[in-house]
């Protein structure tokens, strides 16, 4: 037919949409604008038009995207290269495209509340959180989380005194006045901060100052000290050079 004037050619093509749109018309198992119009090229469920691009399946639009549309390939991929599937982050309520949904620095795979920011293992990697993350607070002591060394705990170094009010929070040797002995953690009461053979703990119950090794300045250490409170007594391990 190519010798045929154009008028014939147009007049048959308009035909035969005249045709299929009666077809569907006269067919309510048949839906002309969702057969016709919904086209998703990389199955990822966000239909091409208001998809940022059509040819990435894990480069969507998380508000236009129909969980109920996605194709069987797209929910065995792992967008997020996390070793989670898609299909088993829309499960867990966690995101496709974000390796670390909390944003606590633990991936995914390893976290063991994804969906909660100030619960992780300990594959955490420092300084990763998200920008969200690093200015909260998980333990409430005043110390935002990126620059808590401890976030989860508002006592890092265990010795009693809050992080927010520790000269230095890494060191269970140094703290301020603020120190509630009774907040201290049992390794901290197990540990002796002075070397004098008492734990801290014993200190503290003894009375002797935990930072001072001859709390009573005899020249005898106070764990060998038979009344380190009372510098006229002392035992034979007493050293006058150290009194």
């Amino acid at each position: 037919m190519k010798n045929c004037p154009n008028q014939l050619l147009i007049g048959l093509l308009m035909v035969g949409i005249m045709n299929s749109t009666n077809l569907f018309a006269n067919n309510t198992n048949l839906n002309l604008s969702n057969t016709l119009l919904f086209v998703d090229v990389d199955g990822d469920g966000d239909p091409s038009e208001t998809d940022p691009d059509d040819n990435d399946p894990c480069v969507y639009n998380p508000s236009t995207q129909v969980i109920g549309d996605v194709t069987a390939v797209w929910l065995a991929l792992d967008c997020d290269g996390d070793t989670v599937i898609n299909e088993d982050e829309i499960n867990a309520g966690t995101d496709p495209r974000d390796d670390d949904t909390d944003g606590d620095g633990d991936a995914d795979n390893t976290d063991t509340d994804p969906l909660n920011n100030c619960v992780y293992s300990e594959n955490r990697v420092e300084g990763v959180g998200s920008p969200a993350w690093n200015i909260s607070d998980c333990d409430g002591d005043g110390v935002p989380n990126g620059e808590d060394t401890n976030p989860v705990s508002d006592d890092a170094d265990g010795d009693g005194d809050k992080d927010a009010t520790d000269p230095d929070d890494t060191d269970p040797c140094i703290y301020s006045v603020n120190r509630v002995a009774a907040d201290a953690t049992e390794e901290w009461n197990n540990s002796d901060c002075d070397n004098d053979g008492l734990s801290n703990g014993d200190e503290i119950a003894a009375g002797t100052e935990i930072l001072i090794p001859d709390t009573d300045g005899d020249g005898d250490l106070d764990g060998t000290d038979t009344d380190p409170l009372d510098n006229c007594v002392y035992s034979e391990s007493q050293d006058p050079a150290n009194a």
